[in-house]
């Protein structure tokens, strides 16, 4: 006949209980932290002049700078990260990024919600050098046009095999041709150009005729479906409002 060790039995029942009262204690104990979707993981479009590294490695662009202003006004905790445009539409569906300044457009909108608009506009088009005018679509026909590699933003000029298009390095590429005389105008963002030309020691006023613009779309603060939270993403609107109307904004894009 077995005979029941009673003592262990108690032994064994006194560190299970131990246990079992000692974890509840370490989870208490961090219940004040917020849950990791309340942290706020934001994207900035990794182009000049809205969020770039500069030749001494450090973070600038004025799309970077209004993120941290309005970050750091509502309190919250955030990371912010410069991305591709591509990468950064990927990312949000993985959850790693769930806010970021992007322009209004359909696809946008199948992805994030649209909060609060920036009030500053993206602006693609054709520049033509000065002295040069475009009054409609057909009078690009004239033209030697410079295209940054990789940059489309409007489906008819891509398509159109009837214009003399040439496709150059990058934007700062683009602005040098077109000084140089080698190409009448360039295609692309207006922002990257007239800030690259700046960076290169030109006024803009002075090299740039009137754009031809295809799309004027405005900048919005997206989020994701299901994160931030509800109160984050009120904390969120409320601070781009308030710096969006006091000029803060406007100060900051002012110095690109």
């Amino acid at each position: 006949m077995c005979r029941i060790n009673f003592t262990r039995i108690w032994t064994v029942t006194c560190l299970i209980l131990l246990v079992a009262l000692l974890f509840p204690i370490k989870a208490n104990s961090g219940s004040n932290i917020l849950p990791t979707t309340s942290k706020v993981s934001f994207a900035v479009l990794n182009l000049t002049p809205y969020g770039f590294i500069d030749q001494h490695g450090d973070t600038k662009g004025y799309v970077y700078e209004i993120a941290k202003a309005f970050l750091n006004d509502a309190d919250v905790d955030y990371e912010i990260s410069l991305l591709p445009l591509k990468r950064l539409f990927k990312e949000s569906g993985t959850g790693k990024i769930n806010c970021s300044f992007l322009a209004g457009t359909q696809k946008t909108k199948e992805i994030f919600r649209l909060i609060e608009p920036m009030g500053k506009d993206i602006i693609a088009g054709v520049l033509p050098k000065k002295g040069k005018i475009i009054n409609q679509y057909e009078d690009l026909a004239a033209f030697t046009i410079g295209v940054p590699l990789g940059v489309y933003v409007n489906e008819r000029f891509d398509k159109d095999l009837t214009l003399n298009k040439t496709t150059t390095h990058d934007y700062a590429h683009s602005v040098k041709m077109l000084v140089a005389g080698r190409i009448d105008a360039i295609m692309g963002n207006i922002d990257s150009f007239r800030y690259f030309s700046a960076q290169s020691g030109y006024n803009p006023d002075d090299i740039f005729g009137d754009p031809h613009i295809f799309a004027s779309i405005p900048f919005w603060l997206v989020c994701n479906k299901d994160s931030p939270s509800e109160d984050i993403i009120d904390r969120l609107k409320a601070s781009i409002q308030k710096l969006r109307d006091n000029g803060t904004f406007q100060s900051i894009i002012g110095k690109y």
